[in-house]
């Protein structure tokens, strides 16, 4: 185990730090309790939970392929590099699902579209597979990493940062605070979906001399901060329904005791 960190470089640290934000995403989504809330944006959470999953596993089966690649054979590397690519396309596509979701609570008429949007989408990551005709090799899988970035990560990062930002007016009433997050997690989204969707790896940015991995493990962390931070909203949406009871209760009690006041004067 220690060997293995040992041969870890930088590069390879920010995807095991990119990958590790991701992941925690995933299992902080998922260990909240959302059942009882009434709010549509529990109902699509699994989608971005399912994206933060596979989208870790995505990065750190590619992380762990590189450092141990000297002792895999190339079926071996194929293999994991298939897998991976599979990974991606597939958290690409929880990501574009809900981002679709989240449009849908306010113009419903997205709904209808999402078919449409997906099958467009596959479609013309196919025609970028087949464009060049290549063998199926490692040189075929980098390709369809590639694809699947051009459109539905790019897509994904777009709608879902559009979609967390329209959202956020929705629970505006509830709490300004989560509001806040939601958007800033959206405009923080907006900026992977170009780093993680149109920029591929290895590359440095022209105006910003640093690896693309720095940007997008960068955006990982904060948009997980701030969709953590937004969780709050299911706490405060079920303090304020205890509240509701609690006043509730005191209004019956009342009313009860009213109604034995009324009774013992007619009595007397």
């Amino acid at each position: 185990m220690l060997n293995l960190f040992a041969n870890i470089n930088p590069v390879h640290f920010l995807y095991l730090l990119y990958g590790a934000s991701f992941l925690f995403l995933g299992v902080t989504i998922a260990a909240k309790d959302m059942k009882e809330s009434r709010l549509k944006l529990g109902e699509s959470l699994w989608l971005l939970s399912s994206f933060g999953f596979l989208h870790g596993a995505h990065e750190w089966l590619q992380l762990g392929t590189w450092i141990e690649g000297k002792n895999l054979s190339y079926q071996q590397i194929f293999t994991a590099g298939a897998v991976s690519v599979g990974f991606l396309i597939l958290s690409f596509l929880f990501l574009l699902l809900f981002g679709l979701a989240l449009i849908g609570v306010v113009h419903e008429k997205i709904r209808g579209y999402r078919t449409i949007i997906i099958a467009g989408l596959s479609l013309a990551w196919v025609l970028y597979l087949l464009h060049n005709d290549l063998p199926i090799s490692m040189q075929f899988l980098k390709r369809a990493d590639i694809g699947a970035r051009y459109t539905f990560g790019f897509a994904g990062g777009l709608l879902t940062s559009y979609g967390l930002i329209v959202y956020s007016r929705e629970v505006r009433p509830i709490s300004l605070p989560v509001s806040r997050r939601l958007n800033y997690a959206g405009a923080t989204f907006l900026f992977f979906a170009f780093v993680g969707g149109v920029f591929s790896s290895p590359y440095t940015m022209p105006l910003v001399p640093v690896p693309i991995e720095l940007l997008r493990g960068g955006a990982a962390i904060v948009i997980t901060y701030f969709i953590c931070q937004a969780l709050n909203i299911f706490d405060i949406e079920t303090r304020r329904k205890i509240e509701q009871q609690a006043r509730l209760l005191v209004q019956a009690e009342k009313l009860s005791s009213l109604g034995q006041l009324a009774a013992g004067i007619a009595h007397e």
